[in-house]
C-alpha cells in the first residue's frame, strides 16, 4: 500500500472502533449515541456477538433479582456464579499502546464481555457483607422491590429489535430480547426505534405490541399511557385494559389532555397517537363499548374508527381497513411457533387478499420480506388441514415457498411433491430443483 493510499474500509459503519470493553458499558448505558449506534448494529449483524451479549444481560438480570435484602444466600450464589463464569472463561487479549502516552506496552486486560462477570463477582464479595446490614435500602434501587419482580407490570416478551427501557429512577437501558422475557416494573417507559417491533405481555389483563418509533408507559399492569406512535392492544382480564392517549386539540402551545378509555374484557383495538391526531380503531369480531368512566361511552363496531377531539368528544370516521391494522405485526409474529393460531389466521388472511383489494400487493410485499424464514409458517399452514377448503390461499402461499424455502425445508418440499393438487405438486419440485441448482 503507498503511503498516500487511504486504508480500505470493508464493513463501512460497522468498523468504527470501539471500546474494548463496549459490551458491558452498552449493557450499563456509557456508550456515547453514536458508539451506541454502532454496537446495536454489530449486534443485529454477528450472531455470536449477540449471543455474548444476550449472556451478560441474564447475568446482570440474576444478579438484581436475587441482590433483595433478606434474600440472599451467598453461599448458593457464589456456586451459581461460580458456574456461569466457568462456563465463559476469562479470555485475555493483547492491548498495545504508545509509549508517548505514559502506558506500557503488551498489559493485559480482560477481551470483551468478560470484564462485567469479574467484576460482577468483586462486588458480590462487598455484596455479601453489606446485605446483611440493616443499611441495606440501595438494594432496592439496584434490584427493584420484591412486588415488583413478583407482580411486574408487563414482561417484555419478544421484539425484532432492540428496546429502549427506562423503568423509574433509573437510567435507559437498551434490550435484546432473548428467550427469557424480562420484567418491566409498573411506571416503566418503553420506546421501540426504526424497524423494530415488541410484545408485551400484562400479568392476567392481556397484552399489547408496539410498532416501530413507538412511546409507551406502563404505569400499571391493567393500564397503559400511549404517548406517540402506534400500539395494538387485547384486553382479556374481568376488567378491562385504561388505555390513556392524548386528545387532539387545537392550540399549538397547549399540551393535549389524556382520555382515558377502558376497553372492555375480550376486546381488540388498535391505538395512534400522532401530533394533531388521535385514533382507535376497534378490531374485535363484535361491537364493543369503549368507556371513559363517568363521562361517556362509544359502541365501536368491528374495524370502525374513531378520532378524539378533545377528552370527551369522539368522532366516527366509518369502518377502516381491519387487515391493514393487523399485518404491521406478522415481523413479530413470526418469532414464535410456526403454528401459531393467531399466526396462522394472520397469514391466511394475508393470502385471501391477494388480488381482491387494493392492499392485496403491498401483504405479498410483507410476506416476502421475511425472507426464507417467513417459508416456514406458510409451510405449516399448506400442510394443515385449513388450507385445503381455501385453494387459491394455498396456492398463493406455495408461490411464495417456491421462490423462497431454505435447505431446511427440504423434507417438507419432499412431502409437498407427492401432494394430490398438481400446482402444489409443481410448485413444489420447482423449489427442490432452485435448492439443487443454487445461484442459477
Amino acid at each position: 500500500m503507498t503511503p498516500n493510499q487511504p486504508e480500505p474500509k470493508s464493513n463501512g459503519d460497522a468498523d468504527r472502533s470501539l471500546p474494548v470493553t463496549w459490551k458491558d458499558e452498552l449493557l450499563d448505558h456509557e456508550l456515547s449515541q453514536a458508539d451506541r449506534s454502532v454496537a446495536e448494529q454489530r449486534l443485529l449483524d454477528d450472531a455470536a456477538e449477540r449471543e455474548e451479549f444476550t449472556q451478560l444481560q441474564e447475568l446482570d438480570e440474576t444478579l438484581r433479582r436475587i441482590l433483595v435484602a433478606g434474600e440472599l444466600d451467598v453461599t448458593r450464589f457464589l456456586s451459581r456464579l461460580a458456574t456461569r463464569t466457568a462456563e465463559q472463561p476469562v479470555q485475555l487479549v493483547q492491548v498495545s499502546s504508545s509509549a508517548d502516552d505514559g502506558q506500557l506496552q503488551g498489559r493485559h486486560r480482560l477481551g470483551p464481555g468478560r470484564l462485567a462477570v469479574v467484576l460482577s463477582m468483586l462486588a458480590l464479595i462487598v455484596v455479601a457483607v453489606l446485605v446483611r446490614s440493616p443499611a441495606n435500602q440501595w438494594i432496592d434501587m439496584v434490584a427493584g422491590t420484591k412486588a415488583e419482580r413478583l407482580h411486574p407490570g408487563a414482561l417484555l416478551v419478544r421484539a425484532t429489535g432492540p428496546v429502549i427501557v427506562q423503568s423509574p429512577n433509573r437510567l435507559p437501558e437498551t434490550i435484546f430480547v432473548s428467550w427469557q422475557p424480562r420484567p418491566l416494573p409498573a411506571g416503566t417507559t418503553v420506546r421501540t426505534q426504526a424497524g423494530v417491533l415488541c410484545e408485551l405481555e400484562l400479568p392476567t389483563t392481556g397484552r399489547t405490541r408496539l410498532r416501530e418509533d413507538t412511546e409507551v408507559v406502563v404505569e400499571a399492569s391493567n393500564q397503559l399511557h400511549l404517548v406517540s406512535g402506534m400500539m395494538w392492544c387485547r384486553a382479556d382480564g374481568p376488567d378491562g385494559i385504561t388505555v390513556k392517549v392524548p386528545a387532539s386539540h387545537s392550540g399549538e402551545t397547549v399540551p393535549p389532555q389524556l382520555a382515558a378509555f377502558v376497553c372492555p374484557t375480550e376486546s381488540v383495538s388498535s391505538w395512534i397517537a400522532r401530533p394533531g391526531i388521535t385514533t382507535c380503531q376497534s378490531l374485535s369480531s363484535k361491537s364493543v363499548d369503549i368507556q371513559i368512566p363517568g363521562t361517556f361511552s362509544c359502541t365501536m363496531a368491528p374495524a370502525e374508527r374513531m378520532t378524539l377531539e378533545s377528552p370527551t368528544i369522539a368522532v366516527s370516521l366509518g369502518v377502516g381497513d381491519r387487515l391493514s391494522a393487523l399485518s404491521w405485526q406478522l415481523p413479530l409474529l413470526v418469532l414464535g411457533t410456526a403454528d401459531d393460531p393467531e399466526l396462522q389466521d394472520l397469514l391466511q388472511q394475508m393470502l385471501a387478499a391477494i388480488g381482491e383489494t387494493k392492499m392485496s400487493s403491498l401483504y405479498v410485499q410483507q410476506i416476502r420480506e421475511l425472507g426464507p424464514a417467513g417459508t416456514i409458517p406458510l409451510l405449516a399452514y399448506v400442510q394443515g388441514e385449513r388450507s385445503r377448503s381455501a385453494r387459491h390461499v394455498r396456492l398463493s402461499a406455495m408461490q411464495i415457498i417456491s421462490d423462497l424455502a431454505p435447505e431446511s425445508a427440504r423434507s417438507d418440499l419432499m412431502k409437498l411433491s407427492r401432494d394430490n393438487d398438481p400446482v402444489v405438486k409443481a410448485l413444489a419440485n420447482r423449489a427442490l430443483q432452485r435448492l439443487e441448482t443454487p445461484g442459477e
